[in-house]
């Protein structure tokens, strides 16, 4: 979501003298965001390749070609949404 509709949406909110939740500004982002099908993913970090075996349990995926290993910026939008604990 854009600065400026944010500072619209809170402007308008204040003069209603009222507030959202984040769930009902993530509902407003969620509706009003326009998605690109063809985007690529972001890489958050990367670094050389370790011998940790849990590296892909702490989002570290390895890229054999470049001989290195990328963390990508979480995509929640293909996430399932749950009311439960996972643990």
């Amino acid at each position: 979501m854009k600065a400026v509709e944010v500072e619209f949406v809170n402007d308008l909110l204040k003069q209603r003298n009222s507030k959202w939740k984040k769930y009902e500004y993530k509902l407003w982002s969620d509706v009003f965001t326009e998605r690109n099908s063809n985007a690529k993913p972001v890489i958050l970090k990367e670094r050389k390749v370790t011998d940790d075996p849990y590296a892909r349990v702490w989002g570290w995926y390895r890229d054999d070609k470049d001989n290195i290993e990328r963390m990508y910026e979480l995509d929640i939008s293909i996430i399932p949404r749950t009311t439960g604990c996972f643990f």
